[in-house]
């Protein structure tokens, strides 16, 4: 059997601070795309994935030129299709890219985004999209799906979503409001969404500190919140109630797991908190419901301070051999025990940080 998909979110193409930066010495690039190789090697030992699912916030169009997140995903998508064969890529884009989306549904509807249907999946047949990430080579389907894509087989049933719809800061304005699917959710937020993630942008470079506490103040007017929310508090742990109860009341108003049949194992894969299991929990299941829920956060690669290894993911999946979750991590300061790469490349990324 082959390995009918490998997952991986929250890369922030583009941003110096990111460990898959490609225009220095200190970067993870070959070391990831061998670990991925390694992850879609099947019983048969081929490094081949039937599915490469992108989990939102892949090339980083908020924080980087379009043209530095372009070059970024470039050459690390060309390094690794010449590793490991891919049928069909799925793109979900997350709130960094999230104008890729409205690029994609204006480009393939004919029609500015706010006159659109706004969620759903396109082919990119003509390459219109494919060209912001991957190299001239790819010759495989690319899809774009959002916000959520789903895939499933005869025992296990997967929702990706990237995540930002389950944070903190979107569920104290929407928990208790009358939204009862993820239309209902991009129409309220998608303008809001446009203009912190994308509009923006042109202010580069802007501390990112300035940056949070502009975009803290721009939801406090347009929402009139009582607080703020800062990347901490969007970073919660995977045990944390606050994104537990987000999971729970994004997988049954929005995508209304309760009115489907699913006589499957159900699994919700999610990023954006950048956590990705640095808290670990024996049992990572939710209830929905008569369901329970297995859950898997895809983590992040980028760099919060030169002591703290981000928890770089990848996930994969394959019949018979299940669900399988590599994190990739530094070694330790002291020498002593294993990792996947030299720490000094932590205080080398962490220097970008904020700039």
């Amino acid at each position: 059997m082959s390995v009918k998909f490998i997952c991986i979110s929250d890369l922030h193409l583009g941003e110096p601070e990111g460990l898959l930066y490609h225009k220095d010495k200190y970067n993870i690039i070959d070391i990831a795309v061998q670990k991925i190789q390694d992850c879609a090697k099947a019983n048969d030992g081929a490094a081949h994935t039937e599915r490469l699912i992108l989990n939102g916030d892949i090339v980083d169009w908020a924080m980087a030129k379009v043209a530095e997140a372009t070059e970024n995903a470039q050459y690390v998508f060309r390094k690794l299709f010449e590793m490991v064969s891919v049928d069909e890529v799925i793109i979900i884009p997350g709130n960094h890219d999230h104008h890729l989306w409205v690029e994609a549904v204006e480009h393939f509807i004919g029609k500015k985004f706010a006159q659109c249907t706004k969620t759903g999946l396109f082919e990119d047949k003509d390459k219109y999209l494919s060209r912001y990430v991957f190299p001239d080579t790819f010759s495989g389907k690319v899809w774009m799906a959002y916000p959520d894509y789903v895939y499933e087989d005869e025992n296990n049933y997967f929702l990706f979503h990237h995540g930002h719809f389950v944070a903190p800061s979107i569920l104290k304005w929407f928990m208790e409001s009358r939204i009862r699917t993820a239309e209902q959710l991009e129409e309220t937020l998608w303008n809001e969404i446009e203009l912190i993630w994308w509009r923006l942008h042109f202010l580069d470079p802007v501390p990112e500190w300035v940056w949070e506490k502009f975009s803290i103040a721009i939801q406090k007017l347009w929402r009139k919140s009582t607080r703020g929310t800062t990347f901490l508090e969007d970073a919660m742990p995977l045990s944390d109630d606050k994104l537990l109860n987000g999971i729970v009341w994004y997988l049954r108003k929005i995508a209304q797991l309760e009115k489907k049949r699913i006589d499957k194992e159900i699994h919700f894969v999610f990023g954006h908190t950048h956590y990705g299991g640095r808290i670990l929990k024996d049992e990572r299941i939710c209830r929905v419901g008569k369901y329970f829920i297995n859950l898997w956060n895809t983590g992040g690669w980028l760099v919060p301070y030169d002591k703290w290894s981000p928890d770089a993911i990848i996930l994969s999946y394959e019949p018979g051999s299940g669900t399988k979750f590599y994190k990739i991590v530094a070694k330790p300061a002291s020498g002593i025990g294993e990792g996947d790469y030299d720490r000094k490349i932590l205080s080398s990324r962490a220097r970008f940080i904020g700039k």
